[in-house]
């Protein structure tokens, strides 16, 4: 550890170098990362934000090497409120989180341009959601279970005609 000291632990700004190649830079408190600081690992991932008694708790930025990001807030380690995911085959997700899976409102956009726009569960769309598929100009609005859409949907094909299709857990009945 490179920095400063209070009472024998590291407090204000530091550089510790972990035995594991992993390092942090930046505020400390009572011995704990407390503020804002950067954590980067041995592999080439990083968090570069808030902490709070050890934790990333706050706003931060995280990274991986093959592109992965996830930029907003979090809670204990985990992804919670609001934030944006981006995913390393161009798919990307907007919306809220809770314990580190999506959760609450969000909209799911596929490097091909189709979006999921809906409430989520677990990480999953639950309730009502609303899925566009801009190739084939169609438009599916209903109700989602556990990822797959399940019960009566309204799909508005590309000339506009309104049809009403029913699915249960993903297949259409």
């Amino acid at each position: 550890y490179i920095g400063q000291w209070k009472n024998g632990k590291e407090e204000g700004q530091g550089i510790m170098y972990y035995e594991s190649g992993n390092m942090y830079e930046g505020e400390w408190v009572n011995g704990e990362r407390h503020g804002t600081g950067l954590y980067t690992k041995k592999d080439g991932r990083t968090y570069q934000g808030e902490y709070a008694n050890g934790s990333k708790n706050g706003q931060g930025v995280y990274k991986e090497p093959d592109g992965y990001s996830y930029e907003g807030e979090w809670k204990d380690d985990k992804r919670h409120g609001q934030g944006v995911e981006c995913y390393s085959d161009g798919d990307k997700y907007v919306g809220q989180f809770q314990n580190g899976l999506k959760h609450g409102e969000g909209v799911y956009t596929c490097k091909d341009g189709r979006t999921h726009q809906g409430h989520y569960e677990n990480g999953k769309e639950n309730g009502y959601g609303v899925f566009i598929d801009p190739d084939a100009g169609e438009r599916y609005e209903g109700q989602w279970k556990d990822g797959k859409g399940h019960g009566e949907f309204t799909v508005i094909l590309k000339d506009g005609e309104r049809v009403t299709e029913y699915y249960d857990n993903g297949e259409e009945v």
